[in-house]
């Protein structure tokens, strides 16, 4: 076994953009400067070459995928279940490989489980960055948009997918039993939140087998320009245009947050499918003026989006496990205005460094975006509190977490 070596297989990797991808890669990175040999492995993309040199020691090696056709461009879309040709792809590239420890992030981590249970080496790890193991749709959403309660039963799977089945009730629960057994190989997971571990735990998941390690990022890249007098009334989202991510709730606020702070503008950083219905609605009340739409912004951007902000929102309707770009908000020293809802509160302590809110509910966004922006003093409070919770969430500090967990299963 080669001591140095670890490798981490992930269902996507960049030019794939999310926060998985972008938690990998950060992971790589850092254990690559701390002297490890790194090797990413990932599904191959419509594109591009099969292996590459991608920084200092991380080789990145993108095998050949039954989801090729549609994980660059499906990624959230991917169905909790074996992919037998990456599977044979890495035995063979990979069955003499001694590594210390494999690191598992997404669905692949059902295909590392039976290549544990096979050969049964080396240690496996997962991170549960969603919550796939327990719901098909990954966001613990129904149709309706209500947050689904279901027990360990998958009763209400059906209900999500049964215009996918066509009749095949049973379907659900048998994948999740098959991967329930399948999984049980992992020698241990990492859960981004406490929220994520409890619903895990409920769903039948072993206590003792889930150390919770939430995201984290480098909080030396971002700056605090929570002194600058000229900001102007800006409030800033960071995200995919999707029905998940609330975003039309937070635009539907800006026409009662104009009437009161009529500069006040809504910076949206990201694309997606609802960009069209959305730009529709500014234009149809006259907000061209109040609502920039930035499209998908290369980090270095982002950086100073955060910097000149003077609020970040965070408006989701379904449970978000422990969001990165809270974090970056945190990290710039912006005081914040988030959903209540999955692991949020983990991050945002209400009325300390921010402020918590119903989720689907413009009104509670508007009034609280109008509070701060006219409350200088209570801006400035939840601004110097959110970069003393940030620390916590480091990437040092919360790597050399996983590096331990490393030590103790390898």
């Amino acid at each position: 076994m080669d001591e140095n070596l670890i490798t981490l297989v992930c269902d996507y990797y960049p030019p794939s953009v999310g926060g998985m991808e972008n938690h990998v890669n950060s992971l790589s990175r850092e254990l690559s400067s701390l002297g490890y040999k790194v090797w990413v492995i990932t599904r191959r993309v419509p594109y591009g070459v099969s292996e590459e040199i991608f920084y200092r020691n991380v080789k990145v090696l993108r095998l050949p995928s039954v989801f090729n056709k549609y994980s660059f461009y499906m990624r959230n879309y991917d169905l909790p279940l074996l992919d037998p040709l990456f599977l044979i792809n890495f035995i063979k590239r990979f069955n003499g490989l001694c590594s210390k420890v494999m690191h598992a992030h997404g669905t692949l981590t059902i295909t590392l489980s039976l290549y544990k249970t096979i050969f049964q080496k080396p240690a496996l790890m997962a991170t549960i960055h969603d919550y796939w193991p327990i719901c098909f749709r990954r966001d613990l959403l129904l149709p309706n948009g209500e947050i689904c309660n279901s027990k360990n039963d998958c009763s209400k799977c059906f209900e999500c997918l049964s215009p996918y089945l066509d009749g095949f009730a049973l379907l659900p629960s048998f994948i999740m039993k098959v991967n329930s057994d399948i999984l049980d190989k992992v020698d241990h997971f990492i859960a981004v939140s406490s929220f994520v571990k409890n619903i895990l735990t409920k769903r039948g998941f072993s206590n003792k087998k889930i150390t919770v390690i939430h995201n984290w990022v480098d909080t030396s890249v971002f700056k605090q320009n929570y002194f600058l007098k000229n900001k102007e009334n800006t409030a800033l989202f960071v995200g995919k245009l999707i029905k998940i991510k609330g975003i039309e709730f937070l635009v539907k606020a800006v026409p009662e947050i104009v009437k009161e702070v009529p500069d006040f503008k809504l910076r949206v950083a990201g694309d997606g499918p609802l960009f069209y219905s959305l730009l529709k609605y500014v234009k149809n009340k006259n907000l061209m003026r109040n609502v920039v739409f930035l499209g998908k912004i290369p980090f270095t951007q982002l950086q100073k989006e955060y910097e000149y902000a003077k609020i970040f929102v965070f408006p989701s309707i379904c449970p978000e496990p422990c969001p990165t770009t809270i974090i970056e908000a945190m990290a710039s020293g912006l005081p914040i205005i988030a959903s209540n809802v999955g692991g949020v509160p983990e991050l945002i302590v209400d009325n300390f460094n921010g402020k918590l809110v119903q989720r689907m509910d413009s009104q509670a966004l508007s009034e609280n975006i109008i509070r701060l922006l006219q409350d200088e003093e209570l801006s400035l409070r939840y601004r110097v509190n959110s970069l003393k919770l940030v620390k916590k969430f480091d990437i040092k500090m919360q790597i050399n977490k996983v590096l331990k967990l490393y030590e103790k299963y390898s």
